[in-house]
């Protein structure tokens, strides 16, 4: 697989791509903003304690206070807490007033506030030094036992006593003395973070995580990666910079784009790609659909034929148009940044070896995202749900907003609802502003439905004459109306 990187910056904002043998698979946006973003560290003071959902909001100085579980609270901060059920009760663990120190692990939404945890985790290129925590463990990916043995007993000559470390999957075929070193800076870190933690009084940000490009070479600047090709002066030098701390080997990767500036992100399709992410329905090149819907709670994805009829049985037909799907769907998971449960309604297979071949073409694709996601297996009504880890905003979240039309349904009231409504509306004003009839205004298009569907208006025996003027500075579900001249004042 050839991997490359795209990376663009402008006005306070940047954008960066991942391409992979030349298609667009992840792509993201940060812009300059005083919100923290998933891993960073703060030191925040404990604001309520609500044993009721076992749960406590911190002060961290942002605009609100961050949640709190009690299974994200290390038992060593209140060693002698007694243990309920099996677990410890929050209020045990955490008081109002209390000085802690938090990273984010969920960014915020627009009602709700960010989530945080006590076990605070500093990720590098090999390792992950995990400070509150006394073990050792190998990632998921490493699966030959004879290397989980050997890395096993090298992290046993690494870590010291206490330490938690994780061994990432770009430190499976790593040296000894670059884990070592590795660890070494890891450790330093967590010494600054922790004396500033002490020597801070009040709700602050300790450690800020690595800006977008950062987080991409630290988990993609491996043999895979082909090519990091920066937009403009800037761009390259500040990709320059990140290279140079984080994966100095990849400098020679480095490249500038050849283009004018501010073209790179439209000369590789990469604006077309995340336009058509932000749409809910997805054709597939077969003729059937997906259709992505994005809740508060989950993702809904609904698989369709559509205009693809096949040419052969229903099940051969469904088969297809599922394979299709599903590399498709697990394409749009990790480029919209999709996370927390996702939901998939593929098309009924009746054949055991048809699901298990969907099944395996889905598990396939998500095989190469770079954050963990579970899947549970086909039920017998073709839904496949799927857990995925959800830190940062998706794509939609960073790049759209609700419409105020529709107040964030994604709907609009048809032509019939708003002639009903225009009606209502004129049978409630006085009957003496009636007599020069009314001047409707209407979105035009709306208008031209009217018209052409021949939808009824007030008559003139009930409200006057109406009169439709199109206005384009109208959204498609509002309306205005205002008195019209009386012809015969004055006369």
């Amino acid at each position: 697989m050839r991997r490359e990187i795209l990376y663009s910056e402008d006005a306070g904002e940047a954008w960066a791509a991942v391409v992979e043998d030349g298609e667009v698979v992840e792509a993201a946006v940060e812009r300059e903003g005083p919100d923290p973003i998933a891993g960073d560290i703060f030191s925040g003071l404990v604001r309520r304690v609500l044993p009721g959902m076992q749960a406590a909001f911190v002060d961290i100085g942002a605009e609100k206070a961050v949640f709190v579980h009690a299974a994200d609270v290390p038992s060593g901060i209140a060693p002698d807490a007694p243990l309920a059920g099996g677990t410890r009760r929050i209020s045990d663990l955490l008081r109002e007033g209390q000085r802690i120190l938090v990273q984010i692990t969920k960014e915020a939404l627009p009602d709700k506030g960010a989530r945080a945890t006590l076990h605070v985790s500093l990720p590098g290129r090999l390792l992950v030094h995990l400070p509150t925590v006394s073990q050792v463990a190998l990632s998921r990916r490493i699966e030959d036992p004879a290397q989980r043995d050997c890395l096993t007993e090298l992290m046993a000559r690494v870590a010291r006593a206490g330490e938690g470390w994780i061994v990432r999957t770009a430190g499976a075929d790593a040296a000894e003395g670059d884990i070592a070193a590795e660890a070494d800076s890891l450790r330093r870190l967590w010494a600054v973070i922790a004396r500033a933690e002490r020597e801070l009084r009040g709700p602050a940000r300790i450690h800020r995580e690595e800006e977008v490009l950062g987080r991409l070479l630290r988990d993609l600047a491996n043999e895979s990666l082909a090519a990091v090709i920066a937009d403009g002066e800037a761009a390259w030098a500040h990709a320059r910079s990140r290279i140079e701390a984080l994966a100095p080997a990849a400098l020679s990767k480095l490249a500038r784009h050849s283009g004018p500036r501010g073209t790179l992100m439209e000369y590789r399709q990469v604006h077309a790609v995340v336009d058509r992410a932000l749409r809910p329905k997805i054709r597939l090149p077969s003729g059937g659909t997906i259709v992505i819907s994005q809740t508060e709670a989950l993702v809904a994805v609904d698989v369709n034929t559509a205009r693809f009829v096949g040419a052969s049985t229903q099940e051969e037909t469904a088969l297809a148009t599922d394979l299709e799907a599903a590399r498709e769907i697990a394409r749009q998971i990790r480029l919209r940044n999709l996370g927390g449960i996702i939901v998939i309604d593929f098309i009924d297979l009746q054949e055991e070896e048809s699901r298990r071949s969907v099944m395996a073409a889905l598990t396939s694709e998500l095989g190469r995202d770079r954050s963990r996601s579970r899947i549970l297996d086909m039920s017998s009504f073709g839904l496949v749900q799927i857990t995925r880890r959800r830190g940062s905003l998706s794509l939609d979240r960073v790049l759209m907003e609700d419409c105020p039309c529709c107040r964030g349904r994604g709907r609009v009231r048809s032509p019939q609802t708003l002639a009903h409504d225009i009606r209502s509306a004129l049978g409630a004003r006085p009957e003496a502003e009636r007599r020069g009839g009314w001047i409707v205004r209407l979105n035009p298009g709306v208008a031209s439905r009217l018209k052409e569907e021949a939808i009824r208006l007030p008559g003139d025996e009930t409200h006057g004459r109406v009169r439709i003027i199109p206005d384009q500075g109208l959204p498609p579900s509002r309306f205005s109306i205002e008195p019209a001249e009386d012809d015969s004042a004055g006369s």
